[in-house]
């Protein structure tokens, strides 16, 4: 039962980020200042 939520709240997520967000957070993941260009 709870897997299933836990994979419906990521494919949510999925859906609703685009693929800019999922790069902005990775960026910020990293430091952020080499992408920043």
């Amino acid at each position: 039962m709870q897997k299933h939520m836990a994979s419906a709240l990521l494919r949510d997520f999925l859906e609703n980020s685009t693929l800019e967000d999922l790069l902005n957070i990775r960026v910020k993941k990293n430091g952020g200042n080499q992408a920043a260009k």
